[in-house]
């Protein structure tokens, strides 16, 4: 089972892996709630799946804001 120990575009990464293989496969990630995440709610699982972006590239927009709150020096 592919999975992604991240919450960002790595599980979007992972996500988009899986929705190209031919056969439906489970998608493992870690489960944790952040106060903020720069990937929006594309991480969130919504009745038991993750959704697959359809724009180009990984298909989200990283929310810059939210990467300069919690960003560590």
């Amino acid at each position: 089972v592919p999975h992604s120990p991240y919450n960002g575009p790595a599980l979007v990464a992972a996500v988009h892996v899986i929705a190209a293989l031919p056969d439906e496969m489970l998608c493992e990630r870690l489960y944790g709630e952040l106060a903020a995440n720069p990937v929006g709610d594309w991480a969130a699982a919504r009745d038991g799946h993750l959704r697959v972006p359809d724009r180009p590239g990984l298909g989200i927009e990283i929310d810059l804001d939210v990467i300069a709150r919690y960003r560590v020096a």
